[in-house]
């Protein structure tokens, strides 16, 4: 997972630095930020977290050098067992520079709101592993998140293609919820899963590392 992880840093880095240095190269003094302005993007990176999700966005750019962006995503099932569930990604963007040949950074607040539920029939370890057991179970987790965040945006010609790259570093809040017994652990449970101990309830607070590349397109 590690690997896979490194591998796609590395391929980000590359689009990355490729598109950017293909940008430079174009010559217009258009103001990139004449408003209003409405972007469509789809969020490459989320296919590649622990929890895949198919994610698309808009961003409203209603002042000069200020946008909102907000992201819908469907959490699809992982190796684990069955999943499902919904995120969102609201965000206030304030861009430092006014032109795309200025290289428009930007910080922004990212406000997550995250559902997600694990189902199934599966076999369960009780009583710290005397027996097993079968259940038919339902694992709940709801997070709220709030994260910083540094990036930039850029169109790179004439076609208005957008590129959108972002790193950001908070806090997340993750409520759970289950209908299994507290003693229940998964058998032979995959660690790399948030999900692995499904009779998990409470509460907990954890940190929130976000690195996200979008790309879609301006009218």
């Amino acid at each position: 997972m590690i690997k896979i992880f490194q591998q796609t840093i590395c391929c980000i880095i590359l689009i990355f630095t490729g598109l950017f240095s293909y940008g430079q190269e174009i010559e217009d003094s258009k103001n990139f930020f004449d408003t209003p302005q409405v972007l469509y993007k789809y969020n490459v990176t989320s296919l590649f977290e622990i929890e895949p999700t198919f994610q698309l966005g808009v961003e409203y750019i209603f002042k000069p050098r200020i946008g909102f962006q907000q992201q819908l995503g469907y959490i699809f099932q992982n190796p684990s067992t069955d999943i499902w569930g919904i995120r969102s990604r609201s965000e206030m963007k304030f861009y430092l520079n006014k032109t795309r040949r200025e290289r428009p950074f930007y910080i922004s607040t990212e406000i997550l709101y995250k559902f997600v539920q694990n189902y199934g029939t599966r076999t369960f370890v009780r009583d710290g592993g005397s027996y097993t057991q079968r259940f038919n179970f339902r694992a709940n987790r709801s997070v709220i998140g709030f994260t910083p965040k540094i990036g930039i945006m850029n169109n790179f010609t004439m076609r208005n293609f957008v590129f959108d790259l972002s790193f950001g570093l908070g806090v997340k809040a993750a409520y759970y919820s289950s209908n299994l017994p507290a003693d229940a652990d998964l058998l032979n449970s995959f660690a790399i899963w948030d999900f692995s101990n499904l009779s998990k309830s409470g509460n907990e607070v954890l940190q929130n590392v976000i690195l996200s590349l979008q790309i879609g397109f301006t009218k």
